[in-house]
């Protein structure tokens, strides 16, 4: 199986199809699994869309040591019912420039559901600023927030798995840290972005080396005052 696009030195490549059809194909294991999959949120609450294929889960369960769900401020309930038995715990970052103001804003939450085995231990809070445009897609990441999961919950060398790519950003942030990455993107215009967005920062290359560039959280405790 030929990938979209690829870089051998940096270990990180991006496949262009379904991830059910390409998941079972890639034949090796990962150390992480960290991806955004498509989910819809209705004004009553948050719910799975109804075309959401959870299949992907079990394959993600098989190949890697720990999957790590990004959601928005919904979708954390229905995350965790992916896999209840399996559930290890959430961790949460919050946009201090996101569209709610005061100090707390449900549109500036961003979670992550993990399963698995436990990952390395640390703060489960991180408080965060998007310095940077965002990418064009209908739901980008901030590189901020996926940076610091990569930083989190892999070490440098491992080998990161994203089934739903997008606009590339968790292959972008597996280059800036030193891991490796593999992406899958069903939408080939995605898969081109992510790829351009990959090669530019490949030919910036890195002002530091992958360790001095770990982001740090700002503050492991949010004070609410009701």
């Amino acid at each position: 199986m030929t990938p979209y696009w690829s870089n051998e030195q940096h270990g990180l490549s991006i496949y262009h199809g379904d991830c059910l059809a390409i998941l079972p194909q890639l034949g090796r294991e990962f150390d992480l699994c960290l991806t955004d999959p498509p989910y819809g949120c209705e004004k009553a609450g948050a719910q799975w869309d109804t075309h959401f294929p959870v299949e992907w889960y079990g394959h993600a369960k098989r190949m890697c040591r720990t999957v790590a769900v990004m959601t928005g401020s919904c979708g954390t309930r229905e995350a965790i019912a992916l896999d209840p038995d399996d559930f290890l715990d959430v961790i949460a970052g919050w946009n201090a420039r996101g569209m709610t103001r005061g100090r707390i804003g449900f549109a500036n939450w961003l979670a992550c559901t993990l399963f698995g085995k436990r990952p390395r231990m640390g703060q489960n809070f991180v408080k965060f600023s998007i310095r940077g445009s965002m990418p064009d897609h209908p739901t980008p990441k901030p590189i901020e927030w996926v940076g610091w999961l990569v930083w989190r919950l892999a070490e440098k060398g491992d080998t990161i798995l994203d089934p739903f790519l997008g606009s590339g950003t968790t292959l972008v942030a597996c280059y800036r840290l030193g891991r490796q990455g593999v992406g899958i993107e069903i939408s080939e215009e995605y898969c081109e972005l992510a790829a351009t967005r990959l090669e530019r920062e490949i030919a910036q290359g890195r002002l530091f080396e992958p360790a001095e560039t770990a982001p740090k959280p700002v503050q492991t405790t949010l004070e609410v005052r009701l």
